[in-house]
């Protein structure tokens, strides 16, 4: 009767093993630090966009699920943006299933922060020793201006142009007036604030405060960026715009 059970046992586990291989197929660690020191924020956002990050594919069902298990483990903690220096992705069926930033002290997803603590460190520094890195490490470029829109960058601006033509009509503006947007937005994707700066700190005329007056409310009230969870108070969507 015992060995019967044993067997039962070992019947589960090995099930259970083969679910959670088949449940994440794989994970992909991009490191490049754990303490960071950049002029600028680096965010779950633009991670790969700022940084020569290296790449680690890992597709051993024990190693993922003991990886997943320590992370479900940490402890929550109140909201604290921080430097990310560290971006693993849980892919499961040839998709995105969860997303971990993280830092020495912090970890980040699902628009949750939790506390860094040494065994995950110690588990992804032991990874990324024994694991070759991926053949297209480095490989990041910037984002377009503008993709974080949730319609495309093309739209965006589109949407901006025939927004703001009304305006510079009844202003009669016949100058050119290019400016630098700074944006924050919601995880919903809705603007949370806008700054608009002229470029080369160029003085406004009284026509071109109110122009940029309209832009900004157009932002605010017409303009609805991606929804992603993992979108930081610390980003901010940047762009350049010429009004005339």
């Amino acid at each position: 009767m015992r060995k019967i059970e044993l067997l039962f046992l070992l019947l589960l586990f090995c099930l259970h093993s083969n679910a959670v291989a088949a449940d994440q197929d794989s994970l992909i660690i991009r490191f490049f630090a754990w303490e960071m020191e950049s002029p600028h924020n680096i965010t779950c956002l633009n991670f790969e966009n700022e940084v020569p990050f290296r790449e680690y594919i890992i597709t051993s069902p024990v190693v993922i699920d003991s990886m997943s298990d320590q992370l479900q483990k940490l402890q929550k903690c109140k909201d604290k943006d921080f430097q990310v220096g560290c971006k693993l992705y849980f892919i499961k069926r040839g998709k995105v299933n969860r997303v971990f930033c993280m830092n020495s002290n912090s970890v980040f997803s699902n628009n949750i922060f939790y506390k860094n603590n040494k065994d995950v460190i110690k588990k992804i520094n032991r990874l990324i020793a024994i694991y070759p890195k991926a053949e297209n490490d480095c490989n990041f470029s910037p984002k377009e201006f503008g993709d974080e829109f949730a319609q495309g960058r093309d739209s965006l601006f589109r949407v901006l142009h025939t927004s703001m033509a009304e305006t510079i009509k009844n202003l009669n503006y016949n100058d050119t007036l290019i400016v630098s947007i700074y944006c924050k937005a919601y995880k919903n994707g809705k603007t949370r604030s806008v700054v608009i700066n002229p470029a080369n700190n160029k003085s406004l005329s009284d026509i071109e405060k109110k122009i940029i007056m309209k832009l900004r409310d157009v932002l605010m009230t017409k303009i609805t960026w991606s929804k992603n969870l993992e979108r930081m108070d610390s980003d901010y969507i940047i762009f350049p715009y010429v009004i005339r």
